[in-house]
């Protein structure tokens, strides 16, 4: 509907203002906006009314703002509207349209008695087998929905193709509608061809060693060619560290007589050196700074080996890494440390040279670190200047899984770490030391988080005193019990200095709110000491936080105060580095 405005031009003596030209010369064309008309819907449920709501006629009924146009969409949407009713196996619906005095718009939908299928069979001319894993989703009794057997028909023809069925064709595909007997018959007949199967592997324009790369093929030569096993070795390399992309192509074409197939891979290379610099904060160790470099690839046998030195107020630290993979296991990794630690506390000084051949592989999930470490540490306690060599054996278990890496709503690690020295081997003191660590977070709402620490460990030893410092047990500090300088926990000697316990106990709750998508606030509560003959007790301390949530995980500044000493004062804690 239209109305028309009309311009009235007064003259200004005997001439006429330009714009009032203007104005003689156009009819200005407004439409009038008003309301849809009202509609109604009357049906058994929301999954009868979805499929006549979405057809043209009530999409255009909904939008008429008259009543001109409603007799010719009334009569499309009751024949348009029974038709789509037969998608969901209701083949003798009644849809009508009526149009009340108030001009309000009432569709009433009868879907009447369903349809249901009475047969459901399936071929699949030379499958080995009688049927597939997978089901069609309806069978005999079923109602007849036409979009459940266009999913699983899709599904079906999917699987054979995933499991290397690539010719696989379907020939026959009928549903058979007796509109009488309300029933429907479905037949549905695949010609699956020849079963692909993997042939050989060829890596292009890769500068490692072809053999050395087999260690990513887990399949084995003959095996049905499947996507499960394609994605594997896609993921096999990605994860690897070498390749920034990686692109798997099966030829096809190239499949021998007996359907063994070429698998072409080409491989994108990672930049092959990596150098870092930065700053470092944190209360444990002070103000420092750090420099790395990585080569992720140094020969065509995948070796690599990086170099790092960190320097801060408290902790020198220099280290070396050698790793050296396994040319056949994927999971086996050789790696040569070396590292220099000069670390000063309120209750030790001590310099560490560690050097340590170890054993990296995946057991039942978990990453598995056999090692043998030479230890030779000057460590000066409570005034007392030693020196131990030591010959250690340890075993380390460690596991981690969170749904993101930097900023996780739920996730846990573990670590667990056996370790023992004997004088038979050439060590200044007999030990066995055990000590398991962990993480978890969980979720409350969209907006909070709880997040649970805990650890606890244990040392027996014939000479606590040639047991070096950085093998003691101590407590206290950012990551331990916030509210006590860094290793001030412990038991102490009759000067009242710390010297290290053989045995500790840590555990932590906190709980954070997300106020903006980059900053979150905190509450938390430590426990927790290092033990010796037992005189010690657990120490508590309490307090609240910021976190500004970095590209590369939270800053954490936390103030905290402990509630176990009355003369205790609050002490600040700041802290970086991904939640797990």
């Amino acid at each position: 509907m239209w109305r028309y405005l009309t311009i009235v031009v007064i003259k200004n003596g005997t001439g006429v203002h330009l714009c009032q030209i203007a104005c003689l010369l156009f009819v200005l064309f407004l439409p009038t906006f008003g309301h849809a008309l009202p509609m109604e819907y009357v049906a058994p449920d929301s999954k009868v009314r979805a499929p006549v709501e979405s057809t043209l006629p009530a999409r255009r009924l909904a939008q008429l703002q008259t009543t001109e146009g409603y007799a010719f969409w009334a009569r499309r949407l009751q024949r348009d509207g029974r038709k789509a009713l037969e998608s969901l196996g209701y083949y003798s619906a009644e849809v009508r349209v009526k149009l009340d005095s108030q001009n309000s718009v009432r569709v009433e939908i009868d879907p009447g008695l369903p349809t249901v299928i009475n047969e459901v069979k399936l071929a699949f001319h030379g499958y080995p087998g009688d049927a597939l894993p997978v089901s069609l989703g309806l069978q005999r009794a079923d109602q007849l929905d036409h979009g459940l057997y266009e999913s699983g028909k899709r599904r079906l023809h999917s699987w054979l193709l995933a499991h290397g069925y690539l010719n696989a064709a379907l020939t026959e595909h009928r549903i058979e509608v007796n509109r009488k007997k309300r029933t429907a018959d479905i037949r549905l007949v695949w010609d699956v061809g020849p079963l692909f199967r993997f042939g050989d592997t060829r890596f292009l324009d890769t500068t490692l060693n072809p053999d050395f790369l087999q260690r990513y093929v887990q399949h084995q030569q003959g095996s049905p060619l499947s996507e499960k096993d394609l994605q594997a070795l896609s993921q096999n390399l990605r994860n690897s560290g070498y390749f920034s992309n990686v692109e798997i192509a099966p030829l096809v074409g190239e499949a021998n007589s007996d359907w063994l197939t070429p698998v072409q891979i080409k491989l994108t290379p990672v930049k092959r050196s990596v150098y870092e610099a930065g700053v470092s904060v944190g209360t444990d160790r002070g103000p420092g700074v750090d420099a790395g470099i990585t080569r992720r690839q140094s020969n065509a046998q995948g070796h690599r080996w990086e170099a790092r030195i960190d320097v801060s107020a408290r902790r020198q630290f220099i280290a070396g890494r050698y790793e050296m993979p396994s040319a056949t296991q994927m999971d086996r990794t050789r790696l040569l440390d070396f590292n220099v630690v000069n670390e000063e506390t309120d209750s030790t000084r001590r310099t560490t040279i560690r050097t340590a051949l170890s054993l990296q592989k995946r057991w039942r999930g978990w990453r598995r670190t056999d090692a043998i470490n030479v230890l030779n540490e000057h460590y000066t306690v409570s005034g007392d200047k030693r020196e131990s060599t030591m010959l250690i054996g340890s075993a380390e278990l460690f596991r981690r899984e969170s749904n993101d890496a930097v900023n996780p709503t739920h996730g846990w690690r573990a670590r667990g770490e056996l370790s023992a020295s004997s004088t038979l081997l050439g060590s200044a003191t007999d030990f066995v030391r055990a000590e398991i660590n962990g993480k978890f977070i969980g979720s409350i709402g969209d907006k909070s988080r709880w997040l649970l620490r805990g650890r606890i460990g244990s040392m027996w030893t014939a000479d606590f005193a040639d047991v070096p410092a950085s093998l003691r047990f101590f407590a206290g500090g950012d990551y331990s019990v916030r509210g006590f300088d860094y290793e001030s926990l412990g038991p102490r000697d009759d000067a009242n200095n710390v010297v290290g316990g053989v045995h500790v106990i840590e555990t932590s709750i906190e709980l954070d709110r997300l106020l903006t998508p980059k900053w979150r606030i905190a509450l938390f509560a430590d426990a927790g000491n290092a033990f010796g003959d037992g005189r010690e007790s657990l120490e508590y301390a309490a307090g609240a936080g910021v976190r500004w949530l970095s590209p590369v995980g939270p800053l954490r500044l936390d103030i905290a105060a402990p509630l176990s000493e009355s003369d205790g004062g609050m002490r600040i804690h700041f802290s970086a580095g991904p939640d797990l």
